[in-house]
């Protein structure tokens, strides 16, 4: 599981890009986080810190990657800008090779996937539908080949597997 000091090395990263953090009250339960000029609004709902660093990787990758108002998902042009900066999140939280050491221990379940990598479920689930969307079925990984449907699984060509 993620642990609290985890969360505020994500808070001092985003100091170090000259993005604020703050804890707001959104009156909408479906708003986790907003980036906007500067400025992370995180939610105090969040459930722990495990769900807030997934929010707040996000939040700091809608600074690295986005342009503009993209609160609206009817534009094509912000769905994708919110794709792209979830899948920078998810590379950076739980990408392909994370995942892949993660089966190599022998880890299974979701959630013990989840917890080794310190994202929610939502997130690794989030993740995972991501590379299928850009990889199909599977995707080599290394030595290995990271099967991604019909669930998660790995087929290692090492020796010591």
């Amino acid at each position: 599981m993620i642990l609290l000091k985890d969360f505020e090395q994500l808070r001092q990263t985003a100091a170090d890009k000259g993005i604020d953090v703050i804890d707001w009250d959104f009156e909408s339960d479906r708003i986790q986080g907003l980036y906007c000029d500067g400025i992370i609004a995180l939610s105090k709902k969040l459930p722990n810190s495990t769900a807030a660093a997934c929010v707040l990787e996000e939040e700091i990758a809608h600074h690295d990657l986005t342009a503009g108002n993209i609160i609206y998902m009817e534009s094509a042009q912000n769905r994708r800008q919110e794709r792209k900066a979830r899948m920078l999140a998810a590379h950076r939280r739980a990408d392909l090779h994370m995942i892949a050491a993660a089966l190599r221990r022998g880890l299974r379940s979701q959630e013990e996937i989840a917890d080794y990598l310190g994202v929610t479920e939502e997130f690794l689930c989030m993740a995972i539908e991501g590379y299928r969307q850009k990889y199909g079925q599977y995707v080599r990984v290394g030595d290995d080949i990271l099967l991604l449907e019909p669930t998660v699984g790995l087929l290692s060509m090492r020796d010591d597997f």
